[in-house]
């Protein structure tokens, strides 16, 4: 319960704090959620990348 600032409940301002504390909560969810999508995708890209790619030894790269 939300308390103001001589102590007494005020559940008015509890209710709109905690909208504004759970829309931030969720923009940030969404934001990570979004960040580890496109992780996972350049993941996946670069793996795929590196099979098509034929490995060079060390002797070819040194000539």
């Amino acid at each position: 319960m939300y308390k103001n600032s001589e102590g007494y409940s005020d559940p008015t301002a509890g209710e709109a704090i905690g909208r504004i504390t759970g829309e931030e909560k969720k923009a940030r969810s969404d934001r990570r959620k979004a960040q580890r999508k496109k992780n996972r995708q350049a993941r996946s890209r670069n793996t795929r990348e590196h099979k098509d790619k034929p490995l060079r030894h060390k002797e070819e790269a040194d000539i």
